[in-house]
């Protein structure tokens, strides 16, 4: 006669945990391939990178993309409408015053907060002015938040 055990479920799994144990399985695999690389790159390239992105953006009139690149922070207390008003975007059909914009440098104060110099090239939209341009450059605040820099607005 077979030897049989009293208690066959201390042996073997039951379903419900074979069944836990593969969704925790798929659950941790998922999790690793949505994990971003790190950057290793020094902070002043990937700053160049993304200010010259971010102001390409303004330059083509899309302003929702310009606005992802600025810190969480601050968009939690400033709207995409509000960051269309801080550079006096009337209406996304508004032609573009930037002609250009060009990244002159990144220095890093310390390992989380950064200034990109950037210069300027706007096109004058006062009719007694058309056609004319002025330039300028400009002082960027950059800070490290969550593992990405951003551009900090005051």
């Amino acid at each position: 006669m077979p030897h049989t055990s009293r208690h066959p479920s201390r042996h073997r799994p039951s379903r419900r945990a074979a069944w836990a144990a593969a969704l925790c399985s798929v659950a941790a695999l998922l999790a690793a391939c949505n994990t971003q690389k790190a950057d290793n790159r020094p902070p002043e390239e990937i700053i160049s990178e993304r200010a010259a992105a971010r102001w390409q953006a303004m330059m083509d009139r899309e302003y929702a993309k310009a606005y992802e690149y600025v810190a969480p922070s601050v968009r939690s207390v400033m709207s995409l409408d509000g960051y269309k008003r801080r550079y006096n975007i009337l209406s996304d059909q508004h032609p573009s015053s930037w002609k250009k914009a060009e990244v002159r440098g990144v220095s890093c104060d310390d390992s989380d907060a950064c200034t990109a110099k950037v210069y300027l090239e706007t096109q004058i939209h006062v009719p007694k002015f058309q056609g004319m341009r002025a330039t300028a450059e400009t002082e960027e605040r950059w800070i490290l938040q969550d593992g990405q820099w951003w551009v900090h607005l005051r």
